[in-house]
């Protein structure tokens, strides 16, 4: 778990200050502050780079985020778990623009959950370039 926990803070020093938004963020988000968008933008980031821990389950991520899907309304771990789960899945969880299926959700997190650490993690990563546009950066460690 700490290898993941790790990867993520990593990553919000990675993503340094200039991160693109990633258009989902601006979708689900719109009309709301660009801080706000901002800070869902950067969760994601390091959500999506903390599944991608070689030393960590990929799944821990996912069962960290679940709750924060289901339970809150609004906050940016909300979004980033709806986020996550609907590019993992490639389904659309929400009833209408915000509100999250909560059976879709469900029923989505028990399919990823289900899946292997490397094809979860490799999902993670095509994830990354499709929200951020680049191919997310390995860590190397001296």
């Amino acid at each position: 778990m700490l290898s993941g926990t790790e990867r993520h803070e990593l990553q919000h020093q990675v993503d340094g200050p200039h991160l693109p938004l990633p258009p989902a963020v601006a979708e689900l988000l719109a009309g709301f502050s660009d801080e706000a968008q901002d800070r869902v933008g950067r969760e994601l980031s390091a959500y999506l780079a903390e599944m991608t821990a070689k030393e960590a389950p990929p799944q821990l991520t996912l069962v960290h985020l679940f709750p924060f899907g289901v339970v809150a309304r609004g906050g940016a771990e909300h979004r980033v778990a709806t986020i996550v789960l609907e590019t993992l899945s490639g389904k659309k969880l929400r009833l209408g623009a915000r509100e999250v299926d909560p059976e879709a959700y469900a029923q989505a997190f028990e399919e990823q959950v289900g899946r292997g650490d490397d094809e979860l993690r490799e999902a993670a990563r095509r994830g990354y370039r499709e929200h951020f546009g680049v191919d997310l950066q390995e860590p190397v460690r001296e």
